[in-house]
């Protein structure tokens, strides 16, 4: 009995561990791929300039 309850409490404690991270994961993909947009904008916008100052 004691070594399920421990297990049972183990395997919430995972749970909630992989949700953390399962978050901190998206967080961090989510901001990556705002990063790349604004790059991609500013890249834009250069290409633009060069490309009119030629």
């Amino acid at each position: 009995m004691f070594n399920l309850d421990v297990f049972s409490t183990l395997k919430k404690g995972r749970l909630r561990l992989w949700r953390h991270i399962h978050w901190a994961i998206k967080a961090v993909l989510s901001s990556l791929s705002a990063f790349k947009i604004t790059i991609a904008q500013h890249s834009k916008e250069t290409n633009k300039k060069h490309f009119f100052n030629l």
